[in-house]
């Protein structure tokens, strides 16, 4: 169907991209007289999760994209819990502020009062607070390894200022 460029609607552009979920973001721009121009950025695959009795990924950009179609060769870490998607990209920012490691992250539990548990690929179950993770990852991040401590199976830090550690 060919229109005339100046009755076509930015929006009905918009509409259509943002209804794909492969779409991190995107601009369009109409080009006189007759081009318009579409950037589009494709979103990151941060996750896996099980939606529905299906297998999903959750993009960067909150949304969840059908597994079965697509095509990942890095390994990532698998979401458990009934999560807002948007929460857990936020919960991914966090961690990519803090000094732990993304990659060695192997599951994500969420649960309903709003926390979060980590186990590391090392098999290392990490439990975080509700608020401040940032600083729990970040001490985390440096007793993990520690050689006092190499044998721990589990590290609570989900009373403040208290690390409670467990070889079980």
């Amino acid at each position: 169907l060919l229109r005339n460029l100046l009755l076509v609607n930015q929006s009905n552009f918009k509409e259509i991209l943002n209804k794909n979920n492969l779409i991190q973001s995107f601009t369009v721009k109409k080009k006189y007289p007759n081009t318009v121009d579409i950037n589009i950025a494709r979103t990151k695959f941060l996750a896996l999760t099980n939606f529905n009795n299906k297998k999903y990924f959750i993009g960067s950009n909150g949304k969840l994209i059908d597994y079965s179609n697509q095509k990942n060769q890095k390994k990532l870490p698998f979401v458990f819990g009934k999560i807002d998607y948007k929460n857990f990209v936020n919960f991914k920012k966090n961690i990519d502020k803090s000094d732990f490691d993304y990659d060695k992250i192997d599951l994500i539990y969420y649960f309903p009062n709003n926390r979060w548990d980590i186990k590391t690929q090392d098999e290392i179950l990490i439990k975080l607070p509700e608020k401040n993770y940032l600083s729990a990852l970040n001490f985390a991040n440096k007793v993990m390894y520690n050689k006092m401590l190499i044998n721990s199976k589990m590290l609570d830090l989900r009373i403040s200022d208290k690390l409670i550690v467990s070889n079980e």
